[in-house]
């Protein structure tokens, strides 16, 4: 499975090492509470306001994965 891992991201031009370290500081997970999405927000504009080429291949990845989870949270948030 490691290989495969390991394959699917050199496809994709992420150095592996570098996108585990944004993985580690930012932890992305599925939205539950009206706070982590809050704080998904904050990392989505973080990362946008580095503009249209400014993300490194890593951030556009945690950019893209960020959104999804982002879109996805509208439904039953807590507080």
């Amino acid at each position: 499975m490691i290989a495969l891992d390991t394959q699917i991201a050199a496809s994709g031009g992420i150095d592996t090492r570098k996108y585990g370290k944004l993985l580690a500081q930012f932890t992305p997970k599925v939205i539950e509470t009206e706070a982590e999405n809050d704080a998904a927000l904050e990392v989505i504009v973080a990362l946008m306001s580095k503009g249209e080429g400014g993300l490194t291949a890593e951030e556009d990845v945690l950019l893209a994965l960020y959104s999804i989870f982002q879109s996805g949270s509208k439904r039953g948030l807590t507080h």
